[in-house]
């Protein structure tokens, strides 16, 4: 948990030189989520799609947010806006799905 605390301070540091950074403020929503914060993640996480509306991992994160705040159905909006601006781009890395072969 300290590690989450420390990069909250690295990110809040990042958004206070540019408040406009989406990475960094998609990173602290991230961070935020984490460590029970979630209606904070929301908030940075809306700011941030608001600043680049075309983010998927944005919208992806937004959509974890809203899932743990039981949300389900703006969860499934912001998930599937992810799909749709970048179908090609998987949420999850090809490296960290299992394979198996027969």
């Amino acid at each position: 948990m300290e590690q989450w605390h420390e990069a909250k301070q690295y990110f809040l540091n990042a958004t206070a030189a540019n408040p406009n950074h989406t990475d960094a403020l998609r990173a602290l929503g991230e961070t935020h989520n984490m460590l029970g914060e979630h209606r904070l993640a929301e908030k940075l996480l809306k700011d941030a799609a608001k600043l680049d509306p075309n983010c998927p991992r944005i919208w992806f994160s937004l959509g974890k947010v809203l899932e743990t705040l039981g949300e389900y159905t703006a969860s499934a909006n912001c998930m599937a806006t992810a799909l749709q601006l970048e179908p090609t781009c998987p949420t999850l890395s090809f490296t960290s799905i299992a394979l198996t072969f027969d």
